[in-house]
Parts: structure tokens; C-alpha cells; sequence
């Protein structure tokens, strides 16, 4: 559970791993989103434009079943941060 507060025009979340991992994210507004390797392969990477304040549910998973991986996940409003 992440806690945003905003405000900013566009918030990144995105995950580096050991291995393949996957991302799910219900933001604030309820809105879903989901990544494989949108920061480019084995990292996913969603971008919410206009996020809202508020609670964002996230789950960050491996793409194989059963595989536990060390990861962490990132979140930023620059730009020029990427996975």
C-alpha cells in the first residue's frame, strides 16, 4: 500500500528484480494497471497521468508461478528515472 499525496502531472511506479517480475496497481480512483516489461525486459513500469491523492494497492509478482524473487519497487515524479 502506498499512500500518494500529490500533486504532480504524472507519477511512475516500476520494479527492479533478480528475475521476471510483473506489476498490478489499483490506483486511488480504482483504476487498474498492469506490467510485464514496459521499463524494458525483465522490469515492468506503469506511468499514471494526473495521479489522484489517495491509497494505491500494489502487488509486484514473479511471471513464473511459484518463483519468489528479491525486488524492489521504485516510485517517482521525474522524468528522467527509469528502471
Amino acid at each position: 500500500i502506498v499512500r500518494y499525496s500529490g500533486p504532480a502531472s504524472w507519477v511512475r511506479f516500476f520494479v527492479r528484480a533478480s528475475g521476471d517480475t510483473t506489476l498490478v496497481i489499483n490506483d486511488a480512483r480504482g483504476r487498474w494497471w498492469c506490467s510485464d516489461d514496459e521499463g524494458g525486459y525483465p522490469n515492468p513500469m506503469v506511468d499514471i497521468a494526473s495521479p489522484s491523492a489517495g491509497q494505491y494497492d500494489i502487488w509486484v509478482g514473479s511471471y513464473r508461478a511459484g518463483e519468489a524473487l528479491s525486488a524492489t519497487l521504485n516510485m517517482t515524479e521525474l522524468a528522467g528515472v527509469r528502471p
